[in-house]
C-alpha cells in the first residue's frame, strides 16, 4: 500500500514521503465526511503546512505519519464499524482471553464483565475491548464460546494478581476453574508491539460475533 501511494505523490516535496487521500482516511479511521472536513482544518496551521501534497491528477493527500494524530477519533465511537477501526490506533498493554467451559455467548458476556470489574479495582482508568468467538468441541459435540480481549492500563498487572481475585468469585471459578496445570481457561500477556504490531488486535477481532469496549 505504501509503495502504491508513493507513485502518486510528487517527489519534489521531500517532507511528504507518502500520503492518504480523503477516501482512505475516512475508511481507515472510521470517520464521517463531516468529521474529515472539520479535522482537515488542522492543516491550515503553519506547523502542519508541509504535511500535504498534490498527486499527479491534482488530488490532495495527507502525510500518513501525521494522519493518526489529526484524524483519529478522541472519543470511543458507539458505531460498531467505527469502533472496530478505532481500536487499531489505540495503544494496548495486555493481550488476553478467557475460555470458560461449556459457556454460551451471554455467559461469556457476563463473565468478561466480572473480569472487567476485577481489573477496575486495580486501575480505575482501565479500558477493555473484547470479542466473543464461537468454537466447537469435537469431543463433547458442544458448541461453546470464548472471549478474546485487549486491555489498556498504565499499571503493571500480572496474571497471578488477577487470578487471585478471580478465585474469590464463585461464578468465575465455576466456568474458569483450571482443567490442567497450565490454566488455559485464563490467558494474560503483555502486548508485544515489536512482534505483534497490530496483528494481535486483528486476531482479537478475527472471528468474533460480539464486540464491545468497556471503560
Amino acid at each position: 500500500m505504501k509503495n502504491e501511494m508513493n507513485k502518486n505523490i510528487y517527489q519534489n516535496n521531500s517532507r511528504v514521503q507518502w500520503g492518504l487521500n480523503k477516501k482512505q482516511i475516512i475508511d481507515m479511521f472510521g470517520i464521517s465526511s463531516t468529521t474529515f472536513y472539520r479535522k482537515r482544518k488542522s492543516f491550515s496551521h503553519p506547523e502542519l503546512s508541509g504535511y500535504t501534497a498534490n498527486t499527479s491528477d491534482n488530488k490532495l493527500v495527507y502525510q500518513g505519519r501525521i494522519c493518526e494524530d489529526v484524524f483519529m477519533l478522541q472519543r470511543t465511537p458507539k458505531d460498531l464499524n467505527k469502533l472496530t477501526k478505532h481500536i487499531k490506533f489505540l495503544t494496548w498493554n495486555y493481550f488476553a482471553n478467557i475460555t470458560p467451559k461449556d459457556a454460551d455467548e451471554s455467559t461469556n458476556e457476563h463473565l468478561i464483565q466480572l473480569v472487567f470489574e476485577i481489573l477496575k479495582k486495580l486501575d480505575k482508568k482501565i479500558k477493555l475491548y473484547y470479542s466473543i468467538e464461537p468454537s466447537y468441541d469435537s469431543k463433547s459435540k458442544i458448541n461453546s464460546f470464548h472471549t478474546h480481549f485487549l486491555v489498556q492500563s498504565s499499571l503493571d498487572i500480572t496474571k497471578d494478581e488477577i487470578w487471585c481475585q478471580i478465585k474469590q468469585n464463585d461464578l468465575l471459578m465455576e466456568f474458569l476453574k483450571p482443567q490442567c496445570k497450565s490454566n488455559t481457561t485464563f490467558w494474560w500477556e503483555r502486548y508485544n508491539y515489536r512482534d505483534f504490531e497490530k496483528l494481535g488486535i486483528d486476531y482479537t477481532q478475527k472471528m468474533g460475533e460480539k464486540f464491545k469496549m468497556l471503560g
